[in-house]
């Protein structure tokens, strides 16, 4: 009997398979590679962020679309120099896609090293936001402005479980907004 196993399949079902020589059940040799080649990889990592580039000036064109729409519904008294407006609202939107926000190394590099200067100061101190998890906290020394944080590890090793309790110690312990993405 032939399975045809998705890259959406149990990878317990599919070791245990595996393990007991049963590979065509789980789709061969061909189906495995096929599961390798759909997992996203690091090697995406440019064509995730240019999506996201991307999702994020067709969000700015929303805005400044409907900040076009509002200002238009009231009617300016200066047809002209709303028309040079709204083209410069639009015209920055190209300037953010190619340009970006370009800083000086020294000023984000200054902020950085005031920070691990605060770390040094006081070890084992939280300077940051604390995450709820102690041994987390010594580490990072808590959650900090403008960082980013990602989680990773292999299927089912909880990483969904330990990211929402961060979110939700952050979001309850010290009453702060919290965002979280999964990709999987």
């Amino acid at each position: 009997m032939r399975r045809n196993w998705s890259h959406n399949s149990k990878p317990s079902a599919m070791r245990s398979q595996l393990l007991s020589s049963q590979s065509e059940e789980v789709g061969g040799l061909a189906q495995l590679l096929k599961i390798q080649l759909d997992t996203s990889t690091i090697g995406n990592a440019a064509s995730y962020a240019k999506i996201v580039r991307e999702n994020a000036i067709l969000r700015r064109s929303i805005r400044v679309a409907n900040d076009v729409a509002e200002r238009e519904c009231e009617l300016p008294s200066d047809v002209e120099d709303f028309v040079d407006w709204a083209e410069g609202k639009v015209f920055d939107l190209r300037g953010d896609r190619q340009s970006g926000t370009v800083l000086s190394i020294g000023i984000p590099l200054d902020k950085v090293l005031a920070n691990f200067d605060a770390m040094a100061a006081s070890p084992g101190i939280v300077t940051g936001t604390p995450t709820g998890f102690t041994d987390l906290d010594k580490i990072l020394s808590g959650l900090h402005a403008s960082n980013l944080v990602i989680v990773g590890s292999r299927p089912g090793m909880g990483t969904t479980a330990f990211a929402l309790g961060l979110a939700a110690n952050v979001s309850m312990k010290q009453n702060l907004p919290v965002l979280c993405f999964r990709r999987k």
